[in-house]
């Protein structure tokens, strides 16, 4: 780890832990509009994270492939 960033695995749980917050925000009359705008962005977070995934199964394809 470099001192510049803070591990995946806290950097994860936050994302985690915020996306469960914005998720309550929906239940909520007063605060559903705010994410309802973010609609676009919030589906820019599932491409980012699927590529992510594709990238991990990827690497360990080539991995066993070495092996």
């Amino acid at each position: 780890m470099t001192p510049d960033r803070e591990p995946v695995g806290q950097a994860i749980n936050s994302i985690i832990d915020a996306l469960d917050a914005i998720a309550c925000m929906t239940l909520v009359e007063s605060t559903y509009e705010e994410v309802a705008a973010e609609e676009e962005d919030l589906k820019w977070i599932i491409k980012r994270t699927e590529l992510i995934l594709k990238l991990i199964k990827s690497r360990r394809a080539q991995i066993r492939a070495v092996q």
